[in-house]
């Protein structure tokens, strides 16, 4: 019966990502015809609307995969990935989050991840409490972690550390994301795109 529901569910889940596909690319197109008009706008809802269609087919893929074996963990990874679309399509529409908000997309988005990885992905977010409510670009921190992921991870079973450090110097908000990966210089990883412009968008 549980694996019945989340079966269930899952097939829901695979119509809404679809959906938000198709929708994030008719959005981007339009938003990048107002470039010339609004550019830095512009460019910052094109950032927040880069949520790659590759991830969300590998996720999904992964969840049909444990269905039958762990339907519990299959029915966890379901919930958190309709929170992320939930957080995408809510700031879809607002340039800013705050930064709680972007820790917790954050973090569902690593867990999401972690089980294309097997799980050797290894992180901690440390958030300082006079930060948490200040705003910042919403979706500013998956793109980076995406790329140290993309370039970090190893052959075979070997970790991934990620330590991210939210802090406040004055009237900044200092996010520092690491990694203890092999750097820009290891091959391409099959879970990714060949190229891709999110840091980029960051950097404009």
């Amino acid at each position: 019966m549980r694996t019945a529901a989340v079966v269930s569910f899952l097939a829901l889940l695979i119509i809404i990502a679809l959906v938000s596909i198709v929708l994030s690319y008719v959005g981007t197109r339009w938003r990048t015809m107002q470039m010339e008009r609004q550019p830095q706008q512009a460019r910052l809802k094109l950032l927040e609307m880069q949520i790659q269609p590759h991830f969300l087919f590998n996720t999904l893929n992964a969840i049909v995969s444990i269905v039958q074996s762990d339907p519990a963990k299959a029915e966890e990874l379901l919930i958190r990935l309709s929170d992320f679309l939930r957080y995408n399509f809510n700031f879809a529409r607002k340039p800013f989050a705050t930064v709680s908000e972007e820790r917790d997309f954050a973090e569902h988005y690593l867990k999401l991840l972690n089980v294309q990885f097997g799980g050797k992905i290894f992180w901690e977010i440390k958030l300082h409490e006079d930060c948490a409510a200040k705003r910042i670009p919403a979706m500013l921190i998956q793109p980076v972690l995406e790329n140290s992921i993309k370039h970090g991870t190893r052959e075979g079973n070997q970790p991934l550390h990620i330590p991210i450090d939210c802090s406040r110097l004055e009237k900044s908000i200092i996010i520092v994301i690491k990694d203890d990966g092999n750097g820009l210089q290891s091959p391409e990883n099959n879970n990714f795109p060949p190229k891709g412009h999110s840091l980029d968008n960051i950097r404009q």
